[in-house]
């Protein structure tokens, strides 16, 4: 008995399946990642000019390469300016020209972008590269909206030193901090750009300094509102650290930060401390 089919090399892959593949791979629209020696991204390169840098993008699962895009910006009658790619299916073929792809500069009041499933039936999409802000009649600053795939972005924060936590709301302290892609300011995580998800693992300790009775609580705050309890602990004895260790998965945006707050029950007398090498640790998608 012999099994019939296709060989590989009759297979008909386009471009849309390559799509389809890419899109599952990578998710969401962001860089691949640059070429050697470069930034990928938008850069400001005069008064009235931006370059996108070479670099891999991938745009709902099309792969796209800009090969150092030169944009002329309109900086007078205008405030602000965003840079877009789309892509249009029903634009022509041309040995040498990738024409069904197009990157433009847009000015306020901006149009939203038409983002159709063109690995489907759909046949544009747009997606937004930087926004800049214009002052003085020049290009004053671009910031990023695209973030690189292929980046890790997480944030490993540790305590270098115990800290006492009172009854009220006290916000915990780290030292040590390792945060490749990821801003921290005065202890809050900044979620980066292209991101949605944030996942908190933690272990912290609580000590008292007499034995005591009652309840200490550690939670994480995202934009200063309580999303997720680390754990209430009772009873708590001097000598023996109470331990908590847990995770949490988070809905967050861009610009969104998190933080780890703790505090003591009013009926715990004692001096209560959060211990050195607490840990937490914050990885984004």
């Amino acid at each position: 008995m012999s099994a019939t089919g296709w060989n590989f090399d009759d297979l008909n892959v386009t471009a849309k399946n390559d799509g389809q593949y890419f899109r599952g791979l990578l998710i969401k629209d962001g860089w691949v990642g640059g070429e050697v020696g470069t930034t990928a991204g938008v850069l400001k390169a005069s008064a009235a000019v931006v370059v996108i840098q070479s670099g891999v993008l991938n745009i709902c699962g099309r792969l796209v390469n800009p090969g150092n895009t030169t944009l002329n910006v309109t900086t007078t009658g205008h405030s602000a300016f965003r840079v877009r790619a789309r892509i249009n299916l029903t634009g022509p073929n041309a040995d040498g020209n990738l024409n069904q792809v197009a990157f433009v500069i847009d000015y306020p009041e901006y149009a939203a972008p038409t983002q159709q499933d063109i690995n489907a039936s759909g046949t544009i999409y747009d997606c937004i590269l930087a926004t800049g802000v214009i002052a003085g009649g020049e290009i004053a600053s671009v910031k990023q909206a695209l973030g690189n795939i292929r980046d890790k972005h997480y944030a490993i924060m540790k305590k270098g030193t115990a800290q006492q936590i009172g009854t009220s709301d006290t916000k915990v302290t780290f030292s040590a901090l390792t945060s490749p892609h990821v801003t921290i300011n005065d202890n809050q995580i900044y979620c980066p750009i292209g991101k949605s998800l944030a996942l908190v693992n933690f272990s912290m300790g609580f000590q008292p300094e007499q034995d005591d009775f009652g309840w200490v609580s550690a939670w994480v705050e995202l934009n200063g509102t309580p999303v997720a309890c680390l754990k209430d602990l009772q009873p708590l004895t001097i000598g023996r650290p109470a331990f908590t260790h847990g995770s949490a998965l988070i809905e967050v945006n861009e610009g969104n930060w998190l933080q780890v707050v703790a505090k003591k029950g009013t009926d715990l007398g004692a001096v209560m401390n959060i211990i050195a090498n607490s840990q937490i640790s914050v990885e984004f998608y």
